[in-house]
């Protein structure tokens, strides 16, 4: 599981990126809400729930703060990243 996170994560996000800089409601919407199940699993609320404002910000077509928005997931993700690295490495040994 925490490697088809890893894997998939970045392409999320990627997703996200490019309907905030095209400012496509449908696609942030759909990207947030994806985004949002798979954060779930890792029970990484703050990187939740920016997802969901993300999904909510696409789903009102309301863009205002989604590129602010998306630094502060990428950050989360980053650091959610980081520790299951590093919990998948103390496991391996």
């Amino acid at each position: 599981m925490v490697g088809i996170f890893l894997d998939d994560c970045p392409k999320l996000l990627l997703e996200i990126r490019r309907a905030v800089e095209r400012e496509d409601s449908e696609a942030l919407e759909r990207a947030g809400h994806t985004m949002k199940g798979v954060l779930g699993y890792f029970s990484s609320d703050g990187a939740v729930s920016t997802a969901l404002r993300l999904q909510q910000m696409g789903a009102n077509r309301d863009l205002r703060g989604a590129a602010r928005a998306l630094v502060e997931l990428e950050q989360l993700v980053a650091h959610l990243n980081q520790s299951l690295k590093e919990l998948g490495s103390v496991y391996a040994k």
